[in-house]
């Protein structure tokens, strides 16, 4: 999926996924990124340029692989070692809740929790999470919830909110969810860490186990991730 100005023709920008069909082996189809993320599904529309006029692909990283339709849901491969980080502090006894899953790319990266619940409110992801849970054999293991978080009734020891633009409006359902002693991994877009860290602070006693950046998003703005040990709620 490449970035190319709408000031570009049609025919150049044709000519331009041509020749990165041609000259990157591995690639079966190339496609312009018509639009920024928009509307609940956070998808983006796309203009083919070349090769099969088809949307969804084989992703694999850290050790599994996900079917992706990249014109029906939002996935990012640039939080792949972020991901890797989240699999490397799972524990066999957690039970996982992927408040925002997508197609799973979280939900599978803990695989090693006792058990993971994935919800989403895109039908088109959580078809295609059931696909990737039978792909990497973790039908005992992930359990997929087609529902707006904010209607399900499930409890864990790890809440993942990667939902970076909209998740400080779901922090009181996080604290319903997670247990005391439970961890949450909160994914938030600012210029630092203050606004997320008051938030969590207001409505609960907790300890910061970790903060990073996770990746650039406007000239001023991050995506932060702020890993929360929630000690007791108020």
């Amino acid at each position: 999926i490449l970035q190319i100005s709408e000031e570009i023709t049609p025919e150049i920008r044709k000519k331009i996924g041509e020749n990165a069909l041609k000259l990157i082996p591995s690639v079966k189809a190339v496609f312009r990124r018509e639009s920024d993320v928009k509307g609940d599904f956070r998808v983006r529309d796309l203009e083919h340029l070349a090769g099969e006029e088809k949307t969804l692909t084989l992703y694999k990283e850290n050790g599994y692989r996900l079917l992706v339709d990249v014109a029906k849901v939002y996935f990012s491969p640039r939080l792949g070692w972020e991901r890797k980080r989240i699999m490397d502090l799972v524990t066999f006894d957690d039970i996982v809740v992927d408040m925002f899953c997508g197609v799973g790319p979280y939900s599978i990266a803990c695989k090693n929790a006792e058990k993971i619940y994935s919800i989403d409110i895109n039908p088109d992801g959580i078809e295609l999470l059931k696909q990737n849970i039978v792909l990497n054999n973790l039908e005992n293991k992930i359990v997929p919830i087609l529902e707006d978080v904010r209607n399900v009734d499930v409890k864990g020891t790890r809440v993942i909110m990667n939902l970076p633009k909209y998740a400080h409006q779901f922090v009181d359902k996080a604290l319903e969810i997670v247990e005391d002693g439970g961890t949450i991994h909160y994914y938030t877009v600012g210029a630092d860490f203050d606004e997320g860290i008051e938030l969590f602070k207001s409505k609960c006693e907790c300890e910061i186990l970790d903060k990073r950046i996770v990746k650039s998003y406007s000239p001023r703005e991050y995506v932060f991730v702020i890993d929360f040990k929630i000690l007791k709620k108020n």
